[in-house]
């Protein structure tokens, strides 16, 4: 078990995300920051992914740099809105997601 938090690594992680794909636009996190189990979630809605029409979450098994279980999805903003008018598939709701915008970045 790492040292630092999942919280800790989940917002390095998020703040790295900003940092190397400038047309990151915001992430959402929608893992339980308290459950030290449960895999970070992020879905990032980014201005250069490729549209894939739906959510398509990538998991990465836990390393030294980023000791917990964690898996991405990247999305288009057009993607977004589109998801929020039809609905998202189980477990990419937003509702309850803790979001970070490139302005708080």
């Amino acid at each position: 078990m790492s040292k630092r938090s999942k919280n800790d690594v989940a917002e390095e992680l998020i703040a790295h995300h900003f940092r190397v794909e400038p047309g990151m636009v915001e992430i959402y996190r929608l893992d339980d920051p308290d459950d030290a189990q449960a895999p970070i979630r992020l879905l990032e809605v980014c201005l250069h992914a490729v549209p894939m029409g739906k959510i398509m979450g990538f998991g990465f098994a836990a390393s030294a740099e980023v000791p917990y279980t964690t898996i991405v999805a990247e999305i288009t903003p057009s993607e977004l809105d589109q998801l929020r008018a039809t609905g998202f598939p189980e477990g990419w709701d937003l509702s309850a997601a803790r979001v970070t915008r490139r302005s708080a970045a």
